[in-house]
């Protein structure tokens, strides 16, 4: 069996001054998840706000014609069309793993990428999942809250009190 991995791509930063706010489009590899956050690999241990970052589970194998991979390895170069984070779809695929993608003309090579496998952003739009948000929401013991430029956590079992 392919060894599985996850990344967070990042999409936005929420917060003012967010270790990430810099990394827009870049992904970093998962060490947990949480209802709240995703933990990232970056220098260190760092944790990014769902909301900001897209999941991304990938398996280390050859592509198939057909499949989305995320290019985790870019053999970087002057005037290369790809880099890191970016999800292409398989043209053409050979018996030793290069492949073609449909997004530009440049072969990539089987130590580049990594087949994706689920996708949560891809995955709430093909089923109508609306209320995965709500869902995590009623599911955690805390929940947490933007108020103004903060962020406020709270057990959302217990009634408030106007």
């Amino acid at each position: 069996m392919a060894e599985t991995k996850k990344y967070v791509r990042i999409k936005k930063a929420s917060i003012e001054g967010a270790w990430y706010a810099d990394k827009l489009g870049q992904i970093f590899e998962v060490y947990y998840e949480n209802s709240v956050a995703l933990g990232a690999v970056c220098y260190g241990y760092y944790s990014v706000l769902r909301e900001d970052g897209e999941l991304i589970i990938t398996e280390k194998r050859p592509a198939k014609v057909g499949e989305r991979v995320l290019i985790t390895g870019a053999y970087a170069y002057t005037g290369c069309p790809y880099k890191n984070g970016d999800i292409n779809n398989v043209k053409t695929a050979d018996e030793y793993g290069h492949i073609l993608v449909e997004e530009h003309s440049v072969s990539l090579l089987r130590r580049e990428y990594e087949v994706i496998v689920n996708n949560e952003v891809e995955n709430e739009e093909a089923d109508g999942m609306e209320n995965v948000n709500q869902t995590a929401i009623d599911s955690a013991s805390t929940v947490f809250e933007k108020v103004g430029e903060d962020y406020i956590g709270s057990n959302h079992h217990t009634k408030r009190i106007k």
